[in-house]
């Protein structure tokens, strides 16, 4: 798919309302990993998909105003912020931060369910062409597999985040009916996870990066029952009350160490919550009723 600005801007204006400009914190994780901020968080520093650097705070952003504002660069820099910009119009541009405002080409926008991040001044694509680690570029938007992005990931960490185990599937695996249960924190695929259509779906990320575009696999409880596990499965496109959950949130609180949602996560409507029982790692997860008190610490999360 290709874009001129004429069409460009209208697209901006038609889908306002499918993705609004947001100050809150969030990744944009794409084939290879996190949207990060390689070395040191200075003007000119590379932009790069790094995988395992989802955990860093230089791969926290927000899109307001059109700019791609890296969170971390303000909380570092003594009040600084730096924005996404490339260095050219035209294909192969390489992209860089620098300081917000000095540029006319710092204005981007999102399109489509597949989350193609454009820029608005040339029409071109942000593009991970060049593979793992390579410093990010504009391209003509094809729609690629290297241009596709998904914003608002979030890791999900057992208790209160400190020393944790995050919710992952077994063995990085994408396939349907794996098992969902605590893995090691480190920031790869298979610990992301998105509200993937605002109905309550959780998707895991790495399962659409794993293979294929096309795949989306959710957060599925087997049962309504206690006790029943969580899997992935196939996302339902009709109201699937084992895949419909919704995140309870207790404290928000964002410094330059963390970002983090302490927050117990319902499932079905039915007071049932997603539960860590013993804590250990590779215990598969289930669903309880929802608990409060001393017994709550095996369903509270700090959501990343």
């Amino acid at each position: 798919m290709t874009f001129n600005v004429k069409h460009i801007i209208f697209a901006q204006f038609a889908l306002a309302a499918f993705l609004a400009p947001s100050a809150h914190a969030m990744r944009i994780v794409g084939s290879n990993g996190c949207l990060t901020i390689s070395g040191e968080w200075t003007t000119n520093s590379q932009i790069k998909a790094v995988a395992g650097g989802c955990t860093s705070p230089s791969s926290w952003w927000s899109f307001n105003n059109s700019q791609l504002v890296g969170i971390g660069t303000n909380l570092q820099t003594s009040g600084e912020s730096y924005c996404v910009v490339p260095l050219g119009t035209t294909s192969g541009s390489l992209v860089i931060v620098d300081e917000c405002g000095l540029y006319g080409s710092e204005t981007w926008f999102m399109i489509n369910s597949q989350y193609q991040i454009v820029n608005l001044q040339s029409g071109l694509c942000l593009d991970d062409a060049g593979g793992s680690s390579a410093q990010l570029q504009l391209n003509s938007c094809t729609g690629s597999f290297s241009q596709i992005w998904y914003t608002n990931a979030v890791t999900f960490v057992a208790g209160n985040g400190v020393g944790g185990y995050c919710v992952g599937t077994q063995d990085g695996q994408a396939a349907a009916k794996t098992a969902v249960e605590l893995v090691g924190c480190y920031g790869l695929n298979n610990t992301l996870w998105q509200d993937a259509n605002g109905g309550g779906q959780i998707t895991g990320i790495g399962t659409e990066l794993n293979g294929t575009k096309s795949v989306s696999r959710c957060l599925t409880a087997t049962g309504h029952t206690a006790g029943s596990p969580v899997v992935i499965n196939s996302c339902s496109s009709s109201p699937d009350l084992s895949q419909e959950w919704s995140i309870q949130a207790y404290y928000y609180s964002l410094n330059a160490s963390y970002m983090e949602i302490v927050s117990a996560i319902k499932v079905d409507g039915n007071n049932m919550c997603l539960d860590s029982t013993t804590g250990a790692k590779g215990t598969q997860l289930v669903i309880n009723p929802c608990a409060s008190g001393v017994a709550a610490n095996s369903q509270t999360w700090a959501v990343f």
